[in-house]
């Protein structure tokens, strides 16, 4: 995953002392950095903060009101379009929710919002790329972060046209890697076949074939 800033901001120095470094390990939902939205987001910071809290507002108004409706539903109380029509706006309010908070969360205090957004992880991996230096200026869409998921490694094999006749149905691949000795076996025990190419790399002559470990 690529973690881009959401929108125009700063990365205060003083909140973000520690920012992860490559090669530290993070969790899904951990706060990679605190951004405050600048005033060269449309509408300023302010706006951005009002919007976050409106939908945040709506979703949960219409969450309310759908589980309202639906008790009514069950005791035939309201026609099925009316509760059709909560639920649409339930799905509406929340789908427009979660585009604002996919990756950030507002900061909060005593007395509610405190103008900075938490930017999180999107998965659990490690940080194997980082763009940005506390006191740095962000524009909206600007790579801040690069997290990969080593659980699983996908090992991409390009096989030459003349030998594409004897796969037939590949099941067990051997990887060999600089500095290691023994060749790094890929079979159903460990892994498995992903996909075979249908078309010929036509600068190469190549198949790619896409096992996963």
């Amino acid at each position: 995953a690529i973690v881009a800033s959401p929108f125009t901001g700063s990365i205060p120095a003083d909140i973000n002392l520690h920012l992860p470094v490559p090669g530290m390990p993070v969790k899904r939902g951990e706060t990679l950095a605190i951004i405050h939205p600048s005033a060269e987001t449309p509408g300023g910071s302010d706006d951005f903060a009002s919007r976050y809290t409106y939908a945040e507002t709506e979703r949960d108004l219409s969450r309310r009101e759908l589980e309202r409706v639906r008790q009514l539903y069950s005791r035939a109380s309201v026609s099925e379009k009316e509760f059709q029509e909560a639920e649409a706006e339930y799905r509406r309010a929340d789908a427009s929710f979660r585009s604002l908070s996919t990756l950030v969360t507002p900061e909060r205090d005593s007395s509610g919002y405190s103008g900075g957004f938490r930017l999180t992880a999107p998965l659990t991996g490690t940080i194997t790329e980082m763009h940005v230096i506390p006191g740095q200026q962000v524009a909206a869409g600007e790579p801040l972060f690069r997290i990969i998921n080593m659980d699983r490694v996908w090992v991409r094999a390009s096989v030459v046209a003349s030998d594409i006749g004897t796969l037939r149905n590949p099941r067990k691949a051997w990887l060999a890697i600089g500095g290691i000795s023994t060749p790094i076996v890929i079979d159903e025990h460990n892994g498995k076949l992903i996909s075979i190419g249908s078309v010929i790399d036509e600068k190469t002559r190549t198949l790619p074939i896409i096992f996963q470990r």
